[in-house]
């Protein structure tokens, strides 16, 4: 098996080929990953094009500019060229909310 241990801004793009490197031989159609990770993996996933679904937790609470971010920069120029999702669930659990996003292509 494979598995990322831990990823900085240097090694994330390198890490997700190598994860993407590995589904090719591996992963049969259909067979669900998951990946967790803080939003310098869920950044260079996206911009490797390796999401294809997102379970996003939200719960009722601000921290504001000085937290850290769900998904670190994508390096987009355009709108047109932002990833786009389609919620498909939302489900309420205690004051929080799991939403549930596939990606639209």
């Amino acid at each position: 098996g494979l598995a990322i241990r831990h990823a900085d801004a240097e090694d994330a793009a390198a890490q997700c080929a190598t994860l993407a490197a590995y589904l090719d031989e591996v992963a049969a159609p259909d067979l669900p990953i998951l990946v967790e990770g803080g939003g310098i993996v869920a950044a260079a996933l996206l911009r490797a094009d390796l999401v294809d679904e997102i379970w996003w937790m939200r719960a009722p609470v601000i921290f504001g500019a000085d937290a850290r971010p769900a998904i670190a920069d994508l390096g987009i120029d355009s709108l047109a060229a932002a990833p786009r999702f389609a919620r498909v669930s939302a489900t309420p659990s205690g004051p929080d909310l799991i939403e549930r996003y596939r990606r639209t292509r």
